[in-house]
This record gives C-alpha cells, sequence and structure tokens, in this order.
C-alpha cells in the first residue's frame, strides 16, 4: 500500500502551501480521499503520477 499523506505533507513535497493542496483537490481532480471528519488524505503513489500528468516537478530535496 501506498504512503499516505495529508495536505500540509503534500504541499511540503512541491513546496506549495495546504491551501493549494486543498484546491487542487477541489478544482484540478488531485485524487484524494475525504475521511468522516472532513479530512483529506492522499496516496502518494497516485499523488506523484498526478504531478506527472500536470507537469509539477519535485524538488530534488523532497525527502522521497
Amino acid at each position: 500500500m501506498s504512503e499516505l499523506l495529508s495536505p500540509p505533507r503534500a504541499g511540503q513535497l512541491v513546496g506549495r502551501k495546504r491551501s493549494a493542496i486543498i484546491k487542487w483537490i477541489h478544482k484540478r481532480g488531485l485524487p484524494a480521499t475525504k475521511l468522516p471528519s472532513g479530512q483529506y488524505v492522499i496516496e502518494k503513489d497516485k499523488f506523484v503520477v498526478w504531478l506527472e500528468e500536470k507537469g509539477v516537478t519535485l524538488p530534488l530535496n523532497s525527502g522521497n
């Protein structure tokens, strides 16, 4: 199973704020699962594939 990321952690990987990741989920189709608590979790493998499709590159020091 892929590592699960919170929006703040996903944002750290690409140098964006948590709010930008939430906007990507709502407006750009970033695949995420909404928990009953209202929080989102993102599978890292799907996130990386989505980033590649959108042309967003991960910084070299992203801590993969």
